[in-house]
């Protein structure tokens, strides 16, 4: 343990005393000793004292979010600990509540987390998540009266295939002729994001009324995670159709 403060201390020439102002020591525990010496060589050995848990002061990390991917739940959910200024663990936390916020993109799930009176003085977030596939994602932690802290920075990676998403719509249908613009459908994850890595992936599509011609289904194309129709069409003439994936 490392003594803080001003360790050296000069002789009052009128009382020949040395008088210390801001030593300090992080570490709560027992059986410290402080011991003195001068520069001629005298030395003298304190008695025994106990640094204690102080206040609440901050807030430190102590798991930080991992196994994050698009829309899902992050695997590992961060866990923060409320500390006295020397980073001991302050286990009252008691009513203590703590709020994540992201430094960008949408942070979704149980944004809040209060703290327990376990002995264990943490604040456990749960369903954390966030949509957007991207580098550079940094989780806030604050809580009033407190010192706020951040976690480090994570990934969100693409997740699997988890819903369909009409990325271009059909157009230009005339009777019993393939529409000039044919549909496509994206493969995305729980956020939203393009799923390239899917192989055989196979799409099927349907009309709300008539009868639908032409190849009714496509395969997604793993490199771009798109599957295009092919020769759709519809013979009636009317209004108020929906292709349905």
């Amino acid at each position: 343990e490392v003594l803080g403060g001003n360790v050296t201390a000069p002789f009052d020439t009128s009382t020949g005393v040395a008088t210390f102002t801001d030593l300090s020591l992080n570490e709560a525990k027992t059986g410290y000793v402080l011991s003195f010496a001068t520069d001629s060589g005298l030395q003298v050995i304190g008695g025994t004292f106990d640094v204690t848990v102080g206040a609440r002061a901050k807030l430190a990390v102590t798991t930080n979010a991992a196994g994050a991917k698009g829309g899902t739940a992050f695997t590992t959910q961060p866990v923060v600990t409320l500390q006295d200024a020397g980073g001991n663990t302050v286990s009252d936390a008691t009513g203590v509540t703590v709020t994540a916020a992201v430094n960008k993109g949408t942070l979704g799930g149980q944004l809040t987390a209060t703290g327990t009176s376990n002995a264990m003085g943490v604040a456990t977030f749960s369903n954390l998540k966030i949509n957007e596939a991207d580098t550079g994602y940094i989780l806030m932690f604050t809580s009033a009266g407190v010192t706020a802290v951040n976690g480090t920075a994570f990934e969100v990676t693409v997740g699997s295939g988890a819903k369909l998403a009409v990325s271009r719509q059909a157009a230009g249908a005339t009777g019993g002729v393939a529409f000039t613009t044919q549909p496509q459908v994206t493969l995305q994850d729980a956020g939203g994001n393009t799923v390239t890595s899917s192989s055989d992936v196979t799409v099927t599509v349907a009309a709300n009324k008539g009868t639908l011609g032409g190849t009714r289904t496509a395969t997604v194309t793993s490199s771009t995670g798109i599957a295009t129709f092919d020769g759709l069409k519809i013979n009636e003439a009317a209004t108020g159709y929906i292709l349905m994936f």
